[in-house]
């Protein structure tokens, strides 16, 4: 290689150590300790027939760096992995410095730091993730802890995220929409509740009750009284008793539903008068 084309496989990715996983759409998985975009290491999705896909450059920040252990599969159909480094902030000072993430990764690359260690909680995680039989995921720190030798800790990946309604929208009582949701872990049940006043209070959706841990959607045909200042509000729990939710970002409106165009009436005929004899 010339230094220009070593330069150019760097910034894609380099020094994969862990092991590749298999994800739910069947494509294999992996990470780089480094290169990128940052030089911090990948996440890439290798694709038939030898097509290596960048998904994510770590950044050093709120997103860690330096991958060293495997991607793990959960049962909620994401990938979980962590960084050995990376800092959370904006300044690599701090107890908060350098100490490794736990991220979430979608099929689409979008990266989610669910935890960044602090020392006290652990430091450098390389081993890998595993889910135990609550549905939390189980690892193993490096370094960090009481006595800075490392640490065992568990992590719930309970979460809901709504679709929409999402805030802009607008409904007419009596016309059926479909709130949808994402959800991750081992959700056993939701809750769809809607509040009238920006928020402040909540109901709950009498057609959206009684849905178990799988449901992702509900059909709701909303009624008056009429309001610009609507939210949704969607909450989940598991069997480990943790909770989540989730609101619509803003407002949307129940409005009434638009007149149609009035028929315009035909015009009078004038009786024909008869001819006189």
């Amino acid at each position: 290689y010339s230094r220009q084309a070593a330069l150019r496989v760097m910034q894609r990715a380099a020094y994969p150590l862990a092991a590749l996983v298999k994800g739910a759409d069947g494509f294999l998985y992996g990470t780089t300790y480094s290169g990128g975009a940052h030089d911090f290491g990948t996440v890439f999705r290798l694709e038939p027939p030898r097509t290596l896909r960048v998904l994510h450059s770590f950044d050093g920040g709120a997103t860690g760096g330096y991958p060293a252990g495997p991607l793990f599969l959960a049962s909620d159909g994401f990938l979980y992995g962590t960084t050995s480094a990376g800092f959370w902030g904006t300044s690599q000072s701090g107890p908060a410095s350098g100490l490794g993430t736990i991220f979430r990764i979608d099929a689409d690359g979008k990266v989610t730091t669910l935890h960044a260690f602090d020392g006290v909680d652990g430091a450098m995680p390389v081993a890998p993730l595993i889910e135990g039989r609550d549905g939390r995921l189980y690892s193993t720190t490096s370094l960090g802890g009481e006595y800075n030798g490392g640490v065992a800790f568990r992590l719930s990946i309970l979460g809901v995220r709504l679709v929409t309604p999402n805030g802009g929208e607008s409904f007419h009582p009596g016309k059926s929409t479909t709130i949808r949701w994402t959800a991750t872990g081992r959700p056993t049940e939701f809750a769809v509740e809607l509040s009238r006043d920006g928020g402040d209070t909540f109901g709950p959706i009498r057609e959206c009750s009684g849905l178990e841990g799988s449901a992702r959607s509900c059909m709701w045909k909303p009624t008056g009284p009429l309001t610009s200042k609507a939210v949704i509000r969607v909450t989940t729990s598991d069997t480990n008793g943790e909770a989540a939710s989730d609101q619509s970002d803003s407002r949307f409106a129940i409005r009434a539903q638009p007149l149609g165009r009035q028929p315009v009436p035909a015009p009078l005929k004038t009786p024909r008068e008869s001819p006189s004899l």
